[in-house]
Order: C-alpha cells, then structure tokens, then sequence
C-alpha cells in the first residue's frame, strides 16, 4: 500500500510540473484519441433485465402515467403543458423505452435519434423553454420512482444495482435535454427562416399591389399581425448603406408604444406598414421616428384599406423625396386633396407646373422664392391680404405688390377661380416635385 501511495504521489508532482500549455495540448491530443477508439460493449446490469423488461412492456401505461403527472403536477412555468398528438405520442414511447434501456445497460444505449425528434415535435407545438424543462423534471422524477416502487417485485435486484440503474437515469436525463434542445433549436431556427420568407412575400405583396382577394388579404395581414382593417401608415426610411438597417428594432420599440407594425428592408429603402389605432397612437409614432432617425424618414397619410399600401408607399417616398424643415427629419404627407393630386403622377404634373409657371424662370432665385412663400401664405390665410401682411412682418401693399406680379409672370387672374385653383396646383407641384 506504501509502495502505491509513493507512485501516486510521484505521478501527481510529476503531473503538476507539466506546463499549462503542454497541458492543455495532452487533453486535446487525448480528446482526438478518444474520438478513434471504439467504445467499449454495453453489459447490463446483473439481474436488472427483467425488471426493466416489465417496465417495457408497460410503456403505454407508463407514457400515460407520465402524461397525468405532469399535467397535474403544480408548475412555475409560464404555460402548462398540453399532451402531444398522436404522432407525438409515439415519440414519447420511443424515448421511454430509450431511458429505459440507457438505465440497465448505461447512457450508451440510449438512442439519441428519439430525443432530437422529440425538441422538434415540441418546437412545431410552439412550447415554452420553461415549459419543457419543467415537464422533463417532473417526468423523469416520476420514472425514477416507478422503477423503485417495481424493483420490491424483482427479488434478484439488490441495492447496488438499483444505485447503478440511478445513476445511469441521471446520465440519460442529461443526454436527453442534449439531444432534445438540438432538435428543438434546430425546428426553432427553420421555422424562424420560414417565417422570415413569409413575412417578406407578404409585405412585397402589398406593397406592389398584387391581385388577391379578401381571404387572400386576410392570409397576409394574419401572417404579418397586423389587423386587417386601418388607419394604417407607410413609412419609407433612406438606408445609409445597401443592406444595413435605417431604422434598428423599430419594430419592437414601436410595439412597446402599443403599435403593431410590418418592415421591410430594399436595398434603398427600409419601408414599414404601421397600425395607427388612435391620433395619440400618430403622434407616439412620430415623435419615436423623429428621435431614432439618423437620415430622412417619409410618412404617408392614414388610410383604411391594406389594398391601397402602395399608393401610401408612393405618397411615403415623395415626402421622403420632397423639401424638409430645417432640423426635421420626418417629413409626413398631409394626404389633402390638392397634394394628392400634386403627386399622383409626377411626371405629368411636373410638365404642368412648369408650364404655367414658365414666367418664373427669368426671375432670381431669391425673388422666386418670396413670391413662392407670399402666394403660400395667402392661400393659408384665406386670401386675406391684411393677415398675410402680419403672418410675413411687412405692410399690406407689400403683399399686394407681390401678387400683382404674380399675376403678371403667369398670366393668370387670382380673382378668377380657375386661374387660382391652376396655380395653386402648380404652387403645390412646385413645392412637392420640383
């Protein structure tokens, strides 16, 4: 015995002067060994064939068994579990044959297989993590104590191999949520994909006004959560590069404002669909874009029907495209009847405008822009020349002047309706186009 302790103790000295990175090169170098050499046959225990012969042969009363604890048992999970389907039935008998034999003949014996297809089931059933942790907990508690109540009915088994069979169980429980997780995780990360691929065939659907019909609608605004009748808002937000995000997490920062939203990210546009429930729900979503924006955002205005998404993606993009306000980024699109009709085809209306402002075009940019922002002012104060003259700080025959020259580069009376309904269009274009 002296002679023993004396090697032991000059293998661990001998053990304890080998550098750490000479170290860590032998466990490795044993772990590349380990992988090469076959393991060794499983033996089951002395005596312990029988008693988990009977077990097996009572594996449907025993997955029953299972079920009825755990669906009884007091959790803290979030959710309760909900017994599997039919299909999912038979992979739980699977698994507890599997443990059964991995008991007796060792944590080699169990086949991992069922474990893997058993996470994927649960994944496809949407179960919480916790859920299944505490599940397994409690069933393979369970297991153990059927395997004491039966080993009184096997005299042969002594209390050694009962330790052993224990031990074993523990192993396998570990080997178990290994194998389960990976299938698990692996459902989870396919269906995220999938999910993924939905979403973007659902949203490329609205926003390019593909034909389809109610249910078809239904189908898309469920598959995005989104509520299928409105108001609802396109956002169109300019990415700072091919591929990178404009706007970071929107989606969940908005839904903490209690708004349910859909994006969509194009190699020049990050665009978004947005519930608006309430006015307050409007200004929430606004503010947020105004404080998280780092370029320019467009917004469109409210509308009902999720068939008209790409008409409010064309009305986002040229509130994207148009003039902004000094320190704003956020340019949102009034949906007024004048500009709707200045932005429904821009190519049309731009010929237009600058035809009946073609006047201008001699004048200098300074004086272009004044007669622009006096005719503006005018129109927003009910063609009042006296509040125009207050809204702009100067004298009311300034104002008059302005207009007279107006009138005078157009050709065009603002006394006669027509003539001012004309230029107040092209004004518009003007300011939303050109």
């Amino acid at each position: 015995m002296a002679d023993t302790n004396d090697s032991l103790s000059r293998s661990l000295t001998v053990f304890s002067c080998i550098p750490k990175t000479r170290m860590h090169e032998s466990r490795s170098a044993m772990r590349d060994r380990t992988v090469l050499i076959e393991p060794p046959p499983v033996t089951p225990l002395p005596h312990t064939d029988s008693l988990v012969m009977a077990l097996s042969e009572r594996a449907e009363a025993l997955a029953g068994d299972l079920v009825d604890t755990i669906t009884t048992s007091p959790t803290e999970a979030e959710y309760t579990w909900v017994p599997p389907p039919e299909a999912g039935s038979q992979t739980c008998m699977n698994n507890l044959v599997s443990v059964l034999r991995g008991s007796m003949l060792g944590p080699s014996a169990f086949d991992e297989q069922s474990a893997f297809v058993n996470g994927v089931d649960r994944a496809r059933q949407r179960m919480a993590v916790s859920t299944i942790i505490e599940s397994d907990r409690i069933a393979f508690r369970r297991l153990w104590r059927l395997l004491v109540d039966e080993v009184p009915r096997h005299p042969n088994v002594d209390v050694a191999a009962m330790h052993h069979m224990t031990a074993n169980l523990h192993e396998v429980e570990e080997i178990f949520a290994t194998a389960m997780f990976a299938g698990y995780r692996e459902e989870r990360r396919r269906q995220a994909v999938e999910e993924i691929s939905q979403g973007t065939s659902a949203m490329d659907t609205l926003l390019h006004g593909h034909a389809h019909d109610n249910w078809r609608l239904w189908e898309i605004a469920n598959c995005l959560h989104l509520p299928t009748k409105g108001p609802f808002v396109v956002i169109a937000a300019d990415v700072p590069c091919v591929g990178y995000e404009a706007l970071p997490n929107i989606a969940s920062k908005l839904r903490s404002l209690d708004v349910f939203s859909a994006w969509r990210l194009m190699p020049d546009l990050q665009v978004g669909i947005a519930h608006v429930a309430s006015e307050r729900h409007r200004d929430n979503i606004i503010g947020l874009l105004g404080r998280v924006a780092s370029g320019r955002i467009g917004v469109s205005a409210c509308f009902e029907d999720l068939l008209d998404t790409p008409i409010a993606l064309h009305f986002a993009k040229v509130s994207l495209r148009g003039p902004h306000r000094a320190g704003a980024n956020v340019a949102v699109f009034d949906g007024s009847m004048l500009a709707t009709a200045a932005v429904s085809a821009p190519s049309v209306m731009v010929k237009s405008a600058s035809t009946a402002l073609n006047g201008f075009s001699d004048l200098p940019y300074t004086d272009r822009e004044i007669l622009t922002h006096t005719f503006q002012t005018w129109l927003d104060n009910d063609a009042s020349v006296r509040a125009t003259a207050e809204a702009l700080f100067c004298h009311p025959n300034t104002v008059r002047k302005r207009l007279h020259r107006i009138e005078r580069h157009t050709g065009r009376r603002l006394s006669r309706p027509r003539d001012l309904i004309e230029l107040s269009l092209a004004f518009e274009v003007q300011h939303r186009l050109i």
